[in-house]
């Protein structure tokens, strides 16, 4: 007896771990909304960085639960790529973003605090007019938006 209930146990547990994995991973549930993000890009064959001013996106998508924005990737890569336009080669581009306005301010003062201690680095800072960011957006076709279903067709 103890040995059946050993084994339904393990089956309904494999059971319920192929159904989590099975479960589409794509579909999620986002929220338009304001937020607010800067980049931050530094090199290793460098001692240069560059920071962009802290920019507000009006309809930014974020994840419904844990509010993390779609496309931190392409935000960054945005970054990169106008950097390497400019002649920077090679640039490491990261994006920090908040949807409140104090948080992502602290952020920012705490790494620029960072790189300019000592004198090591050459800090420069990229103005709204030189470098913007462009709203990412998801597929509308692999997403689920305010609570309404889309499905891939």
């Amino acid at each position: 007896m103890k040995i059946l209930k050993t084994i339904l146990s393990r089956a309904l547990l494999a059971c319920g771990l192929f159904l989590m994995t099975a479960a589409p991973a794509s579909a999620q549930q986002y929220d338009k909304e304001p937020c607010y993000l800067f980049g931050f890009a530094a090199s290793f064959a460098d001692s240069t960085v560059y920071f962009t001013e802290i920019q507000q996106i009006a309809d930014a998508s974020l994840t419904k639960h844990s509010s993390l924005l779609f496309g931190r990737e392409q935000y960054a890569n945005q970054l990169r790529d106008y950097l390497q336009g400019t002649g920077f080669a090679s640039p490491t581009c990261v994006v920090s973003f908040s949807i409140k306005k104090k948080a992502i301010e602290n952020k920012y003062l705490k790494l620029k605090k960072r790189y300019s201690k000592n004198g090591n680095y050459v800090i420069k800072y990229l103005a709204p007019q030189d470098f913007a960011f462009k709203v990412q957006t998801p597929d509308p076709k692999l997403m689920i938006v305010n609570g309404g279903s889309k499905k891939k067709h």
